[in-house]
């Protein structure tokens, strides 16, 4: 059979990993939809502005899981769950997040 690798073989080095990420959110990073800003009746009208921000759907968080985490596919919706719940948990203070951004 095949042989099983070792945590040595595992573990990859951190700009590798952050290369990976970069590389899957390029390619499969959903754009921002517009955002209006809240209105003011007293304030000018500003016109909507793009976030910077792209952001992966569950289904394409996958690569994360599969390349990334060395994860089987199956993992993929309780991790991308999981991972929105630790960001929301320890991020009291920001709009709670429903999908994953890379910043």
């Amino acid at each position: 059979g095949t042989p099983r690798p070792t945590n040595a073989d595992v573990q990859k080095p951190w700009e590798e990993v952050k290369s990976i990420v970069e590389t899957v959110y390029d390619e499969l990073g959903m754009e921002p939809p517009l955002v209006s800003p809240t209105s003011d009746s007293e304030s000018t009208p500003q016109p909507p502005t793009i976030k910077k921000e792209k952001y992966l759907l569950t289904e394409h968080f996958m690569r994360i899981t599969k390349d990334v985490c060395l994860f089987p596919t199956f993992f993929n919706g309780t991790l991308y769950k999981r991972v929105l719940d630790v960001w929301n948990e320890s991020n009291t203070q920001s709009t709670e997040m429903d999908v994953i951004t890379l910043a």
